[in-house]
């Protein structure tokens, strides 16, 4: 979920009520600290988060051929038909239980934004509020589910009388007042967490925001009074001494999974394959005054396809790509898609604006997709890139936003473990494992780094510029003897990690804007709406 890039300062807070924050207090867990606090997340699934459920609710499964990732409306209108793609939408969540008494309220885990917000009980566009008259009713969505926050019933309540607002690239806002209250996450308590209630809001989930502090809607790059950072929540662990680094580990687990893991603090190496390899994030706003990176972006020297023996390059342009657990798919530039969709025989469909391609790649087990860091390569199983949109209809599950617009999320992510190093601004990676039952945690010590990783062959070769153009073709699979990088990892994973060529040469260079994906793609107006032929031959 990442904040839409125009409206980068969105919230004011006055001097005066910052020099009333007070730094939070947290206790431990009743358990010996060991120095990293290990959380985990339900994974809910739905086409929004107001309607998305857990897995077992919903009784998904590989053996369940109901489900489909997406479905295919039509929407009647007096003039003309549209065409909507719904897709099913992976959500983590976690529960906040806040005032006193406290209210339960469930929030989205989201690496693309720094603050947490939970919506507030008078929320207009909830379902049966007190002012949700006042919205059209097509627009309210039901929010009792994962609970709101009603500060007038909490007698610990704080508000800062500071204004928040946020808005994202799909034109989804919250707006409300900051503050701070007693509040316990699965458990922990982290009263004194600085946070905003959203008296107004048509996004249907509270968030979490994980992501750097120099994203925080309080900052915009300059030295104004009215910009600057405060400490969010990776912030707060460390200094209440429950972590010893602003750090912490994704692992999404598959993406049929009922729950994944954030491990603040530490780097589980039972996690993961191979050596893990670390990659420096890249400033892609430092044209704008932002001196240090604001997101979690970091250099993708390439793309290509592997089906059994058959290996295809998509491009070598170097791209910032953003790795965002708020975002379901990946987003890539359309060019890429159209070379991607070619090499899978994908027909463009201007009906739906996707490419169609065989529901038979859906049980495709040895074709992925690569994803070429610069020396070291994540494999995405391809499957986790189509979605069945009726029966026996599939669809090139990738989304383009632009042509510099590359997002990592939850496809991509499903198959990475990533170590976000906060304090010394990077990233580090390795193809996550499903088949680990024990853990093996080692605790990241301050701006040490991160233990067991090393830095990538390609390290310093990153993305600096917007290209003028995305070359197709080239080559991220050299042989052996090709490969440049003698680095070895002290701690060893699986044999089936994939390195390549530290010395690769990449004519183009990459950089992003910073949309949001949507969670509902509408398309053109559409006349006489005819479905049938579109997907014969398939």
């Amino acid at each position: 979920m990442l904040i839409f890039t125009s409206q980068l300062f969105l919230a004011y807070v006055s001097t005066a009520a910052l020099g009333n924050m007070v730094l939070p207090e947290i206790s431990r867990f009743s358990q010996h600290n060991n120095g990293f606090l290990d959380l985990q997340f339900n994974k809910l699934y739905g086409t929004s988060f107001d309607i998305a459920k857990k897995w077992q609710d919903i009784n998904l499964g590989q053996h369940n051929l109901n489900f489909k990732q997406s479905e295919l409306y039509k929407r009647a209108s007096s003039d003309y038909q549209e065409l909507e793609i719904k897709n099913q939408q992976s959500f983590y969540s976690l529960d906040l239980f806040i005032g006193t008494p406290g209210q339960n309220v469930t929030v989205q885990i989201d690496t693309g934004s720094s603050d947490l917000w939970v919506t507030g009980s008078n929320n207009p566009y909830c379902n049966g509020s007190t002012f949700s008259d006042t919205v059209p009713s097509r627009e309210l969505f039901n929010c009792s589910q994962y609970g709101t926050f009603n500060t007038n019933k909490s007698s610990t309540w704080s508000s800062n009388n500071s204004r928040f607002f946020i808005q994202y690239g799909d034109t989804t806002f919250a707006s409300g007042t900051w503050g701070r209250d007693v509040m316990s996450i699965n458990g922990l308590n982290v009263t004194g967490l600085t946070f905003a209630v959203a008296n107004a809001s048509n996004s249907s989930n509270s968030v979490l925001g994980i992501g750097l502090t120099q994203l925080e809607t309080t900052y915009n790059g300059s030295n104004s009074s009215h910009s600057y950072t405060y400490a969010n929540f990776p912030v707060v662990l460390k200094n209440a001494g429950l972590t010893e680094s602003i750090s912490y580990s994704l692992f999404l687990n598959e993406l049929d999974a009922e729950s994944g893991s954030i491990l603040f603090g530490a780097v589980d190496h039972s996690k993961y394959s191979g050596n893990l390899y670390t990659l420096p994030l890249v400033n892609t706003y430092k044209d704008r005054g932002f001196p240090n990176p604001i997101e979690f972006a970091v250099t993708l020297q390439g793309i290509g396809i592997v089906s059994g023996s058959k290996k295809t390059t998509i491009t070598q342009t170097k791209l910032a790509a953003i790795l965002d657990s708020g975002t379901s798919l990946t987003v890539l530039p359309g060019t890429i898609i159209h070379s991607i969709a070619s090499s899978l025989n994908g027909r463009y469909s201007p009906l739906i604006d996707s490419y169609l391609v065989s529901c038979s790649l859906r049980n495709s087990t040895n074709t992925n997709l690569v994803f070429d860091f610069g020396g070291f390569t994540i494999k995405g199983t391809l499957s986790n890139f189509i979605l069945e949109i009726e029966d026996d209809i599939c669809i090139l599950g990738l989304s383009s936003v632009d042509e510099n617009s590359v997002i990592l999320g939850d496809t991509f992510l499903a198959s990475a473990y990533v170590v976000y190093d906060l304090e010394n601004l990077q990233i580090s990676m390795a193809q996550a494992k499903f088949d680990n039952s024990t853990s093996d945690i080692d605790v990241i010590r301050g701006n040490s780094g991160v233990p067991s990783a090393i830095k990538a062959p390609g390290y310093s070769s990153t993305w600096t510029a917007t290209p003028s153009s995305i070359s197709t073709g080239g080559n991220i699979f050299p042989t052996v003897t090709s490969r440049s990088s003698t680095q070895t990892s002290t701690h060893k994973g699986n044999s089936d990690a994939s390195t390549t060529s530290s010395t690769q040469t990449k004519k183009n260079y990459g950089n992003r804007e910073n949309p949001r994906i949507l969670s509902s793609i509408y398309f053109l107006p559409i006349i006489n709406l005819i479905l049938d032929p579109l997907f014969d031959g398939l």
